[in-house]
């Protein structure tokens, strides 16, 4: 997808840094991380006035007293069911609520990319009880959740734009309340004709969350520009 440069300066001229940084998840996933690591995290996201860090649910108590220690404007987003969403239902469910109950204030969670692919593939009942299934896995996330948001990692590397666009519609009826790209593990990271359609599909019920590969402003800019909330 390419965007002129003329409509990227219009986009970051109508942004203050403050509102960049207000959409911004400061993450750490890597699995050899440091509890030094975490409170750098922490540091970085109070100090810039982001918007979360999200960490593994290791490290969720950890950043979440710290944080309180420092103040309470940045949350915490624990991820569930990451990177590969392949896990049951229940194990998802059981995730979302001892994260929420160890300091968690978002959730994101691994949409089961697989079960979507099967859904495009099969037909009739089949389908039918594919689809139900993978809302069905959301759903368990979003009421365990307890009233924290919860965002659905689609991972649309894997996924065709029939498939992207269907599991938005799915994770709406779920109740989740943004829809996310990429886990930053897959085959790809925040593309914005992605960011374009999942937008297309939601409207402005559900936000659109891009995350993958977002390591610069002017790539953050390319994906407020695609219709991305954050």
């Amino acid at each position: 997808m390419r965007i002129a440069s003329q409509s990227l300066r219009q986009v970051a001229d109508l942004l203050s840094e403050d509102q960049v940084a207000s959409l911004i998840d400061h993450t750490e996933l890597r699995p050899h991380v440091l509890k030094t690591k975490i409170r750098s995290l922490c540091d970085e996201a109070d100090t810039h006035g982001f918007a979360t860090v999200c960490v593994n649910g290791r490290w969720v108590p950890e950043a979440s007293h710290y944080l309180k220690s420092k103040s309470n404007r940045v949350g915490v987003a624990s991820v569930v069911g990451f990177p590969l969403g392949q896990m049951s239902t229940e194990s998802k469910a059981f995730e979302a609520s001892d994260a929420v109950a160890r300091g968690a204030t978002e959730i994101d969670m691994v949409i089961n990319v697989g079960s979507v692919r099967e859904m495009s593939v099969s037909a009739g009942d089949e389908s039918r009880a594919m689809r139900d299934f993978v809302r069905d896995d959301i759903g368990a996330v979003v009421k365990n959740a307890d009233g924290a948001p919860v965002k659905v990692i689609l991972e649309t590397g894997y996924l065709t734009d029939q498939e992207i666009a269907e599991a938005c519609r799915i994770s709406e009826e779920a109740g989740a309340a943004f829809v996310k790209t990429s886990t930053g593990f897959g085959p790809m990271g925040a593309y914005p004709a992605h960011l374009k359609l999942m937008r297309e599909t939601v409207g402005d019920r559900l936000g659109v969350k891009a995350a993958g590969g977002v390591t610069n402003f002017l790539e953050a800019i390319r994906c407020i520009h695609a219709a991305a909330n954050s």
